[in-house]
């Protein structure tokens, strides 16, 4: 349970630093997203998300950070995952309402395996480590509202425990 808090503090807390932060640069949308995960060695699962669209800074480039989070337990193992996206999106040029993107970007990867130990050797045995990875991914964006986008996205996760995701979203535009 002090996981879940903990990690729901920090989308929080990194959510409303982004707004702050970035409204000077362009912020032009946020919205959540959920979807699947298939990490290396492990069976597929949830994840769910916040993300930022913070405006385009060339033509057809959209800066659009995000934070993802899964957990899943296989046995006497628990694992979890957030990720903290740093990512660029390229939007193809289009002339219907579906608009295409391809993009990528860099991932602050922060996994957790905890082992629960059994009653003879009592308690459980925690390793977490945090690296830099690579994000790859594609998808498109479709108006369903005056401000509203859904998206579907496609992400391939290259660090040293690897992960493909499949989400599906709502960014509310600001200001528009």
């Amino acid at each position: 349970m002090r996981k879940i808090i903990t990690v729901v503090m920090v989308v929080v807390l990194v959510c409303g630093f982004a707004a702050s932060s970035f409204a000077q640069i362009g912020f032009n949308g946020i919205g959540g997203r959920l979807g699947f995960v298939k990490p290396e060695n492990i069976d597929a699962t949830i994840a769910f998300g916040a993300h930022a669209n913070l405006g385009e800074v060339i033509e057809n480039v959209v800066l659009f950070p995000s934070i993802d989070y899964w957990t899943k337990s296989e046995g006497a193992l628990d694992f979890s995952q957030l990720g903290i996206n740093a990512d660029a999106r390229y939007y193809f040029p289009s002339s219907g309402n579906m608009s295409f993107f391809g993009g990528g970007g860099l991932a602050i990867m922060i996994t957790s395996a905890e082992v629960d130990l059994g009653p003879f050797l009592g308690g459980t045995s925690d390793n977490s480590s945090t690296d830099i990875g690579l994000n790859l991914l594609g998808g498109l964006d479709l108006p369903v509202g005056d401000n509203l986008l859904f998206t579907a996205e496609a992400r391939l996760v290259l660090s040293d425990f690897q992960s493909f995701k499949v989400f599906g979203g709502i960014t509310y535009l600001l200001g528009n």
